[in-house]
């Protein structure tokens, strides 16, 4: 009981690590990635979007980097060329 108590506190603290440090645009992203894998073109207009709306913040920033911490912290996978929800994930949608 004590065991199961420490690992639920543990995920716990990771994912409000991740949620403090996770943008808006890539939260609109996981919550896609809930409903279906996505090319990486239609994943592009989120970042797209934020770009335009915030361009002074997204200036000098990639995609790919935009991607990266998604994919670091093991929100996504990318399996060919769709990105894919990873089992992790969940815990960001409105529904978990």
């Amino acid at each position: 009981m004590l065991l199961t108590i420490a690992a639920n506190a543990l995920v716990r603290a990771e994912c409000e690590r991740n949620y403090n440090a996770i943008w808006g645009s890539q939260i609109g992203i996981l919550e896609a990635l809930n409903v279906m894998a996505l090319s990486t073109d239609q994943v592009m207009t989120h970042d797209d979007g934020a770009a335009e709306k915030y361009p002074a913040f997204f200036e000098g920033y990639t995609f790919q980097q935009y991607v990266f911490f998604l994919t670091a912290h093991e929100l996504i996978m990318k399996r060919m060329e769709l990105l894919l929800s990873s089992s992790r994930v969940g815990l960001f949608s409105s529904s978990a």
